[in-house]
Parts: structure tokens; sequence; C-alpha cells
């Protein structure tokens, strides 16, 4: 019996070898586009135009949900207690007859962080639940991939910085640091909770803390402990970091997250993108409690953005309007390109996106309208199928940006001169 034990054994272990060890090459995430725009649509118009959205060349779309049904700020407390019920249950049951299809495979719905809460206020932070649970039981009923996580503040108060919060003098950094700690665990328990192998998708998370741009904190590359605490309490994400390690404090292993890197739709060279991903990877676990560390490499991937108003020129303007904190030589560089300049700007960025993401590149648009085909800027159509497919037969770009661009910038100072020595002073 023993010696039938030992050959079953071995047998046992050969079928595993040869079972584990058979295949050579094992499928990675296949790359897909989503897009999120200022005319990002209502589920009703997702229904509506799914026609039209179907012949993009996207695998999926954030919608966000309609004024009326709390447009998905669930931070915003005061504002749930005028939702009635009736516009909500008209919700689900839109979202329950959206159509599917296998091209547009990946859709999340949208969640903001515009807030009117308190972070020490138990009532206020169940209100938040009772939001969250609401928005994420839409997306789990109408087959979406996961949740779209906006944190950033468009109206109410910034719940990231200090100074932004309510009776901001009666606590410690600390205090707030574990009171948003202990709030980011409740908020993914409830999550997975209802939606167990969710995909939570951040616009931004510890990506905002690299050197992406001027709107970035520029912690990650300081060496100096003493300097990246003293930044990170008084930066415009500071409580941020602690949301994001109370949610890998309570994670489930089944739940996958993204941070989208919104930085990315300022890069002007590949190496952008490259450098990015150690960034977020890497320098970033300075900002990780040390007992999530594992749990960060495990399930946070990168994303990348890109934005078809930063390489178009759609955010500068030849007056004295400017995009703060950008300088004139950065938003009006475009200005200098010519359009099939600009179209090869955003194969550029678009083709290394799409390199470097573990899996998701997000298009940001404010005056391009996919949907409706307006306001296409010349070429970027052409552009996007060229990067998709450059990218999918392994082919090379074929061209750089960064002479080009940097010959664009100079250009741009000359021409803007009163106005740049202005900003240097």
């Amino acid at each position: 019996m023993k010696y039938f034990k030992k050959i079953t054994s071995l047998a046992s272990l050969f079928l595993f070898a040869v079972t584990s060890f058979s295949q050579g090459i094992y499928p990675l995430h296949q790359k897909k586009i989503i897009a999120y725009n200022m005319h990002t649509p209502t589920p009703a118009y997702y229904k509506e135009h799914f026609s039209k959205i179907e012949k993009q060349p996207i695998n999926g779309v954030f919608l966000r949900l309609p004024p009326e049904a709390g447009r998905g700020q669930i931070f915003k407390v005061d504002q749930w207690a005028t939702i009635s019920e009736d516009k909500k249950d008209e919700q689900i049951q839109i979202i329950k007859s959206l159509p599917h299809s296998k091209k547009i495979t990946d859709n999340f719905l949208m969640i903001f962080g515009a807030s009117t809460m308190d972070w020490f206020s138990d009532k206020d932070w169940e209100v938040v639940l009772s939001n969250l649970r609401y928005c994420v039981s839409l997306a789990k009923d109408g087959g979406f991939k996961g949740i779209c996580w906006d944190p950033e503040s468009y109206s109410g108060h910034n719940p990231w910085k200090l100074d932004r919060q309510p009776d901001y003098k009666l606590h410690t950094y600390k205090e707030y640091y574990n009171i948003v700690r202990k709030r980011g665990a409740s908020f993914i328990r409830n999550i997975q909770e209802i939606f167990p192998d969710v995909v939570i998708f951040s616009v931004r998370q510890l990506s905002d803390f690299q050197d992406g741009s001027t709107y970035s904190q520029h912690i990650l590359q300081m060496k100096d402990h003493a300097m990246q605490q003293s930044v990170l309490e008084n930066s415009f994400w500071s409580l941020h970091a602690a949301f994001t390690n109370g949610i890998l404090d309570s994670v489930a292993q089944s739940v996958r997250l993204i941070d989208g890197n919104e930085d990315s739709y300022y890069y002007t060279s590949s190496c952008d993108f490259y450098k990015s991903v150690a960034v977020i990877k890497q320098d970033a676990l300075a900002l990780v409690a040390p007992e999530n560390r594992l749990t960060y490499a495990k399930q946070v991937e990168v994303g990348q953005s890109v934005s078809s108003d930063y390489t178009g020129g759609f955010w500068g303007v030849l007056s004295d309007t400017k995009v703060e904190p950008f300088p004139y030589y950065l938003t009006h560089q475009s200005f200098m390109l010519s359009p099939h300049q600009k179209a090869r700007w955003y194969e550029h960025n678009l083709y290394y996106a799409l390199t470097t993401a573990s899996e998701y590149v997000w298009l940001y648009d404010e005056k391009l309208n996919w949907w409706e085909d307006k306001n296409i800027p010349l070429g970027y159509r052409q552009a996007l199928e060229s990067a998709k497919m450059k990218y999918i037969n392994g082919y090379p770009l074929g061209f750089s940006v960064e002479a080009m661009l940097l010959k664009a910038q100079d250009k741009a100072k000359k021409k803007f001169k009163k106005k740049f020595l202005n900003e240097v002073k």
C-alpha cells in the first residue's frame, strides 16, 4: 500500500510538472481604451445613443449619474437628502436595461470627491456609505467592470487638504490621518461587500506625489524623510495618501486597484511614461504603510491618460488668460505646432500610454466629443487607430516628439516673451 501511494504521489507530481510547465507564453491583460470627458454620458444617454458609442475606437466608457440621482457625489452629504427615491429607482431600471456588447466590455460608473462632509462625523459618514452603496449596486447591476473614483473636488470643500477641513484647527494632522485611514478601510469594505470582484479605477492616487507636472506634489523624488513629511502635511492631496492606506488595510484579494496617473496628460517624452511606472510602483511605497506594501505591490496597477485638449492646444488661449499654474510656454506650445504635428504628439502619447499601462488607457476630452463626432482635431482619429495598430502588432512608433516639442516651447517663450518674463520674476 505504501509503495502504491508513493507511485501515485510521483505520478501526481509528474502530472503537475507537465501541466505547469507545458506552456511557455502566458497571456497578459489585453490593453483597453476607456473614454472620459466633459460629455461623459448618463446611463439614459448611453442607452439611447449606444449604436454611435459602439462605433468609436474604444473599449469602454466612464458613465455618470444625472444630478437628480446624486451625480455620484458620495461625499456631498447635504445634497443626498434632496434626492428622491423615485429618481434613484428610475436609474436602477435604466441601468438594468443597458445594452451589452462584445466590443464595449469595460464600463465604469463614476463617483466623485466633491465634499460637504466632516471626516470626524460618524453621522456624515453613514450618509456617505449609503450613497456609496447605491452607486456600487448600480455598477454591479449594470454589468460594469467597476467604479471610476475621481477624488478631485470640483465643488464644496477639498476633503484632502488639511486646512480646508471644517474645524481643522481642532485636530492635529495625525488625528486627521488616522480618521481618514479608518474611513478608507470602511469605503473599500462596503464596496467589495456588494461587488466582490470590482475594479476600482482611480483617476489619481499616489501618482499625485510624483513630479509629472506642475500640478504634482513633488514628494516622491525627495530623499529627506523630514522634508517629505512636512510637504505631505501641507500638500493639496495630503489626506488622500491616508485614504489610500485605509483602502489597502481592508481590500480583498479579488479587488483590483488602478492608479490612473492623471498627470500623464502632460507628458512630452516616451521616458515620462516609462518613469511613471517605476515611480508609482516603487517610489510611492514611501507613502504606503509597511504592513500594506505587499498588498500594494500585488493589487495596484498603473493606468495612463491622454488628453486631446493639452496636445491640441485647447487649454491655452492667445490672450491674457492662461491655465494656472502652467507657464505660457507649456500651455501655448501647441500653438506653435501644425495640425499634423499635434496629431503626431497625440499618437505618440497614446502609443506609450498603451505600452506602459497595466491594462487601461483613458482618454480625457473637454472640447472633443466622440459620441457626436464633434471638434475632433485633424488627424486625431487616425492617430488613435495608428497607435493601437502599432502597439497590437508590436511595431515601433517610428518617430519621436521630444525635439519637436522643445522647439515649440522655445517658440512660445519668444512669442510670449513679456508674459514669460513676468512669470519668472
